[in-house]
């Protein structure tokens, strides 16, 4: 289902005959009992608490509509999954609502959304006891962090998160999967970026690392060495 938020009900209300039926979803201003959305769209000027105090899962994207592009870029810096402007038109805000929807389309994870969804999984490991994996990648100082980043995303699985640290750099969050298993990922992404004609470097860290925090997390992944 898709969670729609507008300013108002006759807001809400236009939002919610813009986004149904995409990918086959219902568009809802409110969720039933014991459902979950797979997407949440808001409105700019809604999208401030919306976002700060999701009424779901923090790993569910959420597709902000703004009134002016500052707005947009406020909207992503503070941990919207993508912006879209409403003047763009009805077909280019479905499109973005379906590409989200499409985890092997969609777009990488900002830096505050990266960290909620790492921490949740770090917690997963913790409780459950499974193994994950991180891994950054680099293709030289003068490569755009996010083109690397929603590059990649077409290369992983769809349980995998691709996203872009506060410090710009292209992180991969691989739940359920030993640092083993993730060499094996990083060939295939080595694959992907030579076939580009890319020159590439990545560090892999991971394994019972749920007592971490994120932060910790990933400076354990800056102080790994390059993989051969």
């Amino acid at each position: 289902m898709i969670l729609v938020r507008g300013r108002d009900d006759a807001d809400t209300r236009a939002l919610v005959e813009i986004f149904d039926g995409i990918e086959g979803m219902a568009a809802l201003p409110a969720l039933p009992e014991d459902s979950h959305a797979a997407l949440l769209v808001a409105r700019s000027a809604a999208s401030g608490n919306f976002i700060q105090n999701l009424p779901v899962d923090i790993s569910v994207a959420v597709l902000v509509i703004a009134d002016t592009p500052s707005e947009a870029m406020e909207a992503v810096l503070s941990g919207a999954s993508d912006a879209v402007l409403g003047t763009s038109g009805r077909e280019e805000m479905r499109l973005r609502a379906q590409l989200l929807l499409r985890p092997s389309c969609g777009r990488a994870c900002t830096s505050s959304v990266f960290s909620r969804i790492l921490r949740t999984e770090l917690g997963r490991s913790g409780r459950e006891g499974y193994e994950l994996s991180l891994v950054s990648a680099s293709v030289g100082s003068a490569d755009n962090p996010w083109s690397l980043s929603e590059g990649l995303s077409s290369a992983i699985r769809s349980t995998d998160t691709p996203g872009v640290t506060a410090d710009g750099r292209v992180v991969l969050l691989l739940p359920c999967t030993p640092p083993g298993k993730a060499v094996v990922v990083v060939k295939r992404l080595r694959t992907v970026l030579q076939g580009q004609g890319l020159g590439c470097s990545f560090k892999l860290a991971g394994g019972h690392i749920g007592h971490m925090s994120p932060a910790e997390a990933l400076r354990l992944l800056a102080e790994a060495p390059d993989l051969p």
